[in-house]
């Protein structure tokens, strides 16, 4: 009886061994695409650039509140985007994110999202060894 118990185990652990399958390769292209962007969608970057542009023109021209706070969501809009879903290679897309970034900044100094991008920009600038571009207000 004492040699019975751990036999039953084994059979039982070694009967069910034969139904793990290998988990299914990864395929590499999936994980090394810019996993933000659909390659089906449509690039929104100029849209999203030109949003930004005239409603901090906008604002510059009158500071309203409703005029700041459309500019505070359309330039993190698309500092946002150009950041992580812009179908452009990573030279072309942080320097323009990097800028809408600080424009939300200069209007609301205490954006939490803004400031968390913008830090993780300048990473990754410093990480290539590059200079952080200067801003381009």
């Amino acid at each position: 009886m004492k040699f019975l118990v751990p036999v039953v185990f084994l059979s039982v652990l070694i009967s069910g061994c034969d139904k793990f399958e290998d988990p299914k390769p990864v395929n590499q292209m999936q994980v090394t695409d810019n996993f933000h962007s659909n390659p089906d969608e449509e690039d929104r970057s100029p849209q999203l650039k030109d949003a930004a542009d005239k409603s901090y023109e906008a604002y510059k021209d009158d500071k309203s509140e409703s005029n700041k706070q459309a500019a505070i969501k359309s330039n993190l809009e698309a500092g946002i985007y150009f950041m992580y879903d812009a179908p452009l290679p990573p030279r072309e897309k942080y320097r323009p994110a990097l800028n809408f970034f600080r424009r939300v900044l200069l209007l609301d100094p205490q954006n939490h999202d803004a400031t968390i991008n913008k830090d993780k920009i300048e990473k990754i600038y410093k990480m290539m060894g590059k200079e952080i571009p200067e801003s381009e207000l």
